[in-house]
């Protein structure tokens, strides 16, 4: 079984049958398989997100007897035929083509979001975590200083966060086998990345849980200028607050980073001493790394992508990648999984999303401070301690009243609404300036 699942109990299908009574839209009034639209399901599959976009664990999927087959045995293709057919029959009139879109979007939410029975493994509990760091800072203290150079000194008190000593620990790790020899092209991707983020001196920001929801909420602007927009560093480390973005099977991704590369500039990485490195065409890496323990890269070189991208909606891309066999550079698994691309869309879409931020919306960086800078006796090594760089620090995320407030207009079904950026003219007509506004999401309906 790679599916969390349940059987459907009489109570559960009576509760279902009450919920589809208060929708709009729906096949009858009867619960059918979410997949192929036939009647009497039999399980529900678990998400780790409601339909309603909240970062909730429910019971989501209905699936009948030969769906719940197929789907166990990851028979995609045998499913989107099951789910081709009810489509033909209800709309006619819509092309086979845009159908079967519709189909596999249907199928990337599941991809996606369906929760998986394989359980996570991590090579260290939270104590031996800590006492490798130690290990690795008595060891290697100046790289441990290179790549942790400054030690934040609290959590920011907007969520529930990861180490920000695991991004140093990772850029080691680089170091240490890139000293040692042990460099393919996987390697060679993060040490691009790890040596950026030490030219800045590690640039380091915390999401609120609210602004990382929001930024998920948001749909990027179509046309990104991703080569040449302003960026606060060429290269930087977000860390989420947990469950912001998740892993199928490997579980929440503690930190995210970029680095940026332009064509043709050369430079020498203070991680590996007089190392050089660049980009010679001009790229784009980003890095996420998973609670089960992988740091994953995906590369934006320019002569492919151009200096414009378009950000399409991330289910589809799902389904694209999926057809694209990436390498991932693991010798047990040469290429990449639908999971595992699921969760680069993802990374885009957050690196881009706060990005574009930081740049529109300078009021939501609160930036840390210096508290004190020490150099102890055994080491010349100064040691600097800070409070965090936060993103969306006081940032509130619009929700609805928890009671129906009547009115005309009003929506009783719990929904969201997709933030958005709007391009706003500015200044006298005849200079035609325009400001990139961010347009915020919110709920409609009735509270949960």
């Amino acid at each position: 079984m790679l599916y969390l699942k349940k059987s459907l109990t009489e109570e559960a299908l009576d509760a279902a049958r009450i919920a589809i009574s208060g929708q709009e839209k729906k096949w009858g009034p009867e619960p059918v398989c979410d997949f192929c639209s036939a009647s009497k399901p039999v399980v529900v599959y678990a998400s780790s997100r409601t339909a309603a976009g909240e970062n909730v664990q429910c019971w989501r999927w209905m699936a009948c007897a030969a769906c719940e087959a197929l789907v166990d045995r990851d028979n995609w293709s045998a499913v989107q035929d099951r789910a081709m057919v009810p489509l033909h029959d209800k709309y006619p009139d819509i092309s086979g083509p845009e159908l079967r879109k519709a189909s596999i979007m249907a199928l990337a939410e599941f991809h996606r979001y369906a929760v998986r029975t394989r359980h996570l493994k991590r090579d260290f509990t939270e104590e031996e975590t800590r006492q490798v760091y130690d290990e690795m800072e008595r060891r290697y203290p100046d790289l441990w200083r290179i790549c942790y150079p400054r030690i934040y000194s609290e959590n920011p008190r907007c969520g529930d966060y990861y180490s920000p000593k695991e991004p140093a620990r990772q850029m080691m790790g680089i170091a240490l086998k890139n000293m040692a020899g042990a460099v393919g092209r996987a390697e060679q991707y993060e040490f691009l990345v790890a040596s950026h983020l030490v030219k800045y001196k590690v640039p380091m920001y915390w999401l609120s849980k609210d602004i990382a929801e929001a930024i998920r909420l948001t749909t990027p602007p179509g046309d990104l200028e991703w080569y040449a927009m302003p960026l606060p560093f060429d290269a930087a480390i977000f860390m989420l607050p947990k469950g912001a973005m998740r892993h199928p099977t490997e579980g929440n991704v503690e930190f995210i980073a970029y680095g940026r590369f332009h064509a043709g500039e050369r430079h020498v990485s203070r991680l590996v001493k007089g190392e050089p490195y660049g980009s010679i065409n001009g790229a784009m890496c980003l890095l996420a790394y998973t609670e089960a323990g992988h740091l994953t890269h995906w590369n934006m070189p320019l002569d492919a992508f151009g200096e414009k991208i378009k950000l399409p909606d991330a289910d589809e891309l799902v389904m694209r990648f999926s057809d694209d066999r990436h390498e991932s550079g693991w010798f047990y698994q040469p290429e990449m999984t639908n999971d595992d691309n699921g969760m680069l869309v993802d990374l885009m879409h957050f690196i881009f999303g706060t990005l574009l931020l930081m740049t529109e919306r300078p009021d939501m960086v609160t930036l840390g401070s210096q508290q004190r800078r020490v150099i102890t006796k055994a080491s010349n090594i100064p040691k600097e301690f800070w409070t965090p760089n936060v993103i969306g620090q006081n940032y509130i995320l619009r929700r609805p009243p928890s009671e129906y407030q009547g009115g005309h207009h009003a929506s009783p079904r719990f929904h969201w609404v997709r933030g958005f950026y709007r391009e706003q003219h500015i200044g006298p007509r005849v200079e035609q300036q325009k400001k990139r506004i961010w347009i915020e999401p919110f709920t409609r309906g009735l509270g949960a």
